[in-house]
């Protein structure tokens, strides 16, 4: 709970819209279409120790002042299937 909390507030402070569209390819080429949302709703439904691991990377961004979305990008990855 204090996990979600923490990623409701970083995806707020950034102003990552939850109706985003992310777009990946499958491993066999189809396209996979998501939501930013979707990517969240799984990160929350993650394993702690995943979780953990989400969050020292997005802090890692938010410390550089980089764009988070192809991290989320790079995690909508691993939601695509065929």
């Amino acid at each position: 709970m204090i996990f979600n909390s923490w990623l409701d507030n970083f995806l707020n402070q950034k102003g990552i819209d939850l109706g985003q569209p992310i777009t990946v390819v499958t491993p066999s080429g189809t396209p996979s279409h998501m939501t930013v949302e979707t990517v969240v709703d799984a990160i929350k439904a993650a394993p702690t120790k995943e979780q953990y691991a989400i969050k020292d990377t997005l802090v890692t961004v938010g410390f550089i002042n980089a764009n988070p979305m192809p991290y989320f990008e790079h995690l909508a990855q691993a939601l695509a299937t065929d």
